[in-house]
């Protein structure tokens, strides 16, 4: 499959300085066959407290966050795309769940940064690994459509796959995960 790549880039720096954060992201949109899907990518980290692997990180308002993003992932919907991936870095899998919970439109959060491993019953662990919680977490985005958060360990000790469908209107259909694959 071919795609085609349309680039729009946010600068969330300038608009949250006055909260002391620094903050990055970008939008792909991507055409694959006869469908888009956007993909949008958030990262943030407080100045001088540089958040950690179990550290805690208060003080990172997913309101302003969401409402920096918000307008992006609007463009997007108006443009007719309706599978929306967020790809965060914000190193904590509670501010992924909390941050999906403020956006419209949000289908697939992918979570980085908090090396937080997620797991089934059926996944095989490595000696002495532990899952943290069920992989994906499933929840709702803002506008109470079902929506999923992904995460794993660091370290390339795994890859996590998450096999989905999506209604007509490009809503997750929660019941078609399949965790078998």
């Amino acid at each position: 499959m071919r795609g085609h790549i349309v680039s729009k880039p946010v600068s969330l720096s300038a608009v949250l300085s006055a909260l002391t954060l620094i903050c990055v992201a970008a939008a792909q949109a991507v055409q694959l066959t006869d469908e888009q899907r956007a993909a949008i990518e958030a990262r943030i980290r407080p100045v001088g407290d540089v958040c950690l692997r179990g550290a805690a990180c208060g003080g990172i308002p997913m309101p302003a966050l969401a409402a920096v993003l918000q307008p992006t992932i609007d463009a997007m919907v108006a443009d007719g795309i309706d599978k929306i991936i967020l790809v965060s870095h914000l190193q904590q899998l509670a501010l992924e769940e909390a941050l999906i919970g403020e956006l419209e439109h949000v289908d697939v959060v992918i979570a980085g940064g908090s090396d937080t491993l997620l797991a089934n019953d059926d996944d095989v662990l490595r000696p002495g690994d532990v899952s943290e919680g069920a992989y994906p977490v499933l929840t709702q985005n803002a506008g109470g459509e079902p929506a999923a958060v992904v995460s794993t360990d660091g370290e390339y000790s795994y890859l996590g796959r998450l096999v989905v469908e999506f209604d007509e209107n490009g809503v997750l259909i929660p019941d078609s995960i399949d965790d078998t694959v």
